[in-house]
């Protein structure tokens, strides 16, 4: 298991992934449908990584959890910059495992990597979020040494909002 730039040449398995991810209601990957619109936000991501213009976006680098054969498990978000940190709703890093691949461990792998490489980007307290209700997360999360920080109320989802902290300098 490995953490890869998105690229166009695993386009079709990234679409593969938004199709999966369409199926519940509040997907990022909401609404990429066909191998261009796949592409398209392949591209972005690239963009949003490799640019330094992030004037309504933070900078954040895309990240896919691919296995030996570069099937497609889950994505990641490394944010390095954040904005509002005391009422950061996303935090540092945001991860999602595919529907079909979930409760096999992979969101465990997932956020252990992204930790070793936003720690790269010289960061050692990692802000993480997760909804209150996704159980599954919060273990992951403390599992990878989160200390529960509190719980924030999200306007815009009309949810609670779990925030942890892990601090990479141990």
């Amino acid at each position: 298991m490995k953490l890869i730039k998105p690229c166009e040449e695993l386009a079709a398995e990234y679409l593969e992934i938004c199709i999966e991810y369409s199926h519940e209601n509040n997907s990022r990957h909401g609404g990429i449908n066909t191998l261009e619109k796949a592409v398209q936000r392949i591209k972005k991501d690239i963009c949003l990584e490799d640019s330094n213009n992030h004037s309504e976006e933070v900078k954040t680098s895309t990240r896919w959890l691919v296995d030996q054969k570069n099937m497609l498990i889950g994505t990641c978000r490394l944010r390095t910059e954040l904005r509002n940190v005391e009422s950061n709703l996303d935090g540092h890093i945001g991860y999602d495992i595919r529907p079909s691949c979930r409760k096999m461990g992979y969101g465990k792998i997932i956020l252990k990597l992204a930790l070793d490489e936003i720690q790269l980007y010289g960061l050692k307290n990692i802000l993480i979020t997760c909804d209150e209700d996704n159980i599954g997360s919060r273990k992951i999360i403390e599992n990878n040494g989160g200390i529960y920080e509190r719980t924030v109320f999200d306007d815009s989802d009309h949810k609670n909002v779990r925030r942890y902290w892990i601090n990479l300098e141990k």
